[in-house]
């Protein structure tokens, strides 16, 4: 799966690269903007997994 997504932003960086200037520097800083917003997304993520899994083994242990 991460190998297509890589394939495909690839792809899509080789057609940019074929625009205007202005046009392909939008597109890079729209790239760059995805790429920051996903690393964000998963570090939230992450952290959520942090606070949850610990509230279960406290309410696992109450159950007991």
């Amino acid at each position: 799966m991460n190998q297509k997504i890589a394939q495909w932003r690839q792809f899509r960086v080789s057609q940019a690269l074929q625009l205007p200037e202005a046009e392909r520097e939008a597109f890079l800083k729209e790239q760059r903007l995805e790429k920051l917003n996903l690393s964000l997304t998963k570090q939230r993520w992450q952290q959520q997994q942090q606070q949850i899994i610990p509230r279960l083994v406290k309410t696992n242990e109450r159950e007991r």
